[in-house]
């Protein structure tokens, strides 16, 4: 992840006319889809705090065992290797439709099916003595013809794939639904004010010394060092970056695939998005990091308000949207 949040930590009391109770950072760290994840939760009762970060984490279990490629027995799982599933649970289905949606907006540069591209070259690069110049070009076309966002049926309960070997990860953008329901529940719940990371991040209200959450943006040349500072209200923010996770030891192949080349996308160092949903902000970075900025531009005329941080390969950043506010690090 190229986003961190960082905000301060301590006790006060609240500003805010009426309010008398000192505010207390309750605080989670741990792993969600593979990733590390936390919740940041203010409030003037710890107590209660930490009984809803604990009744919340048994849905994010749940979900993962919908979502998760690594999960023994997830929905997913089940899908990959039958190619159908029958009485798919609302949440799947969800995500799927959700997903077909952004497909279609970005042009088929955002696809859940990537999947046999992403086998291909996982399986290439784990081998001993792999070619370093990647799969032979038949076995990429031959991966790329099982991968097609739009042969996903979706009826009622059940999905299918239209052709035989087709595949799915959810990986692009289930983080961002996971952080979407966990912060749903929390404000159900009365919270006002928490930082939410299930992979990506969502802000709702003030940090516990009343300002809005910072988010610090990691310098897409120099992924271990932040670069900017955002603020964040009422918004989510996620970032995608081939730096996250490579193929090969020179970092040429990498986890962000461009499902209309069949090859890692090239176009990005990194890609950052805002938006009023996690799970938006999610799917777009993926989809952005395989677009040129004329491409992004036009898929935001379908998104109104959802900003874009764009690091291109030499190293400036362009601005794109409605993204918030930078300060320097």
């Amino acid at each position: 992840m190229q986003i961190i949040g960082c905000a301060a930590a301590s006790l006060l009391v609240h500003p805010d006319a009426g309010a008398r109770a000192a505010l207390r950072k309750s605080h989670w760290q741990g792993e969600v889809m593979g990733a590390i994840a936390s919740i940041d939760l203010v409030s003037s009762d710890i107590a209660r705090s930490d009984r809803l970060i604990a009744d919340i984490l048994r849905e994010v279990r749940w979900l993962e065992s919908l979502f998760s490629l690594h999960r023994p027995g997830a929905a997913i799982a089940a899908l990959n290797g039958e190619g159908f599933l029958d009485d798919a649970d609302e949440e799947f289905l969800d995500l799927l439709r959700f997903a077909r949606r952004v497909h279609e907006t970005t042009a088929g540069a955002f696809d859940v099916s990537i999947q046999p591209l992403w086998r291909l070259y996982a399986d290439h690069f784990s081998s001993p003595n792999a070619d370093p110049a990647g799969p032979g070009a038949n076995l990429i076309e031959s991966a790329a013809q099982l991968v097609d966002g739009r042969a996903i049926g979706i009826a009622d309960e059940q999905v299918r794939f239209a052709r035989p070997g087709m595949s799915i990860t959810l990986n692009g953008i289930a983080q961002g639904y996971i952080s979407d329901r966990v912060a749903g529940r929390l404000k159900a719940a009365g919270v006002e004010h928490v930082l939410v990371d299930m992979g990506e991040i969502v802000a709702i209200g003030r940090d516990e010394d009343a300002r809005s959450w910072r988010i610090g943006l990691l310098d897409g040349r120099r992924p271990m060092e932040i670069s900017e500072i955002i603020e964040l209200e009422g918004m989510a923010v996620a970032t995608s970056g081939g730096y996250g996770m490579s193929f090969d030891a020179e970092g040429r192949f990498h986890h962000l695939i461009d499902p209309r080349t069949a090859r890692s996308a090239a176009r990005n160092l990194a890609v950052t998005v805002t938006a009023t949903s996690a799970t938006l902000a999610d799917a777009l970075s993926t989809g952005f990091s395989a677009m040129d900025e004329t491409e992004i531009e036009a898929t935001l005329r379908h998104h109104p308000g959802v900003g874009v941080h764009l690091t291109r390969l030499d190293g400036t950043v362009a601005i794109l949207g409605s993204f918030p506010k930078r300060h320097p690090a």
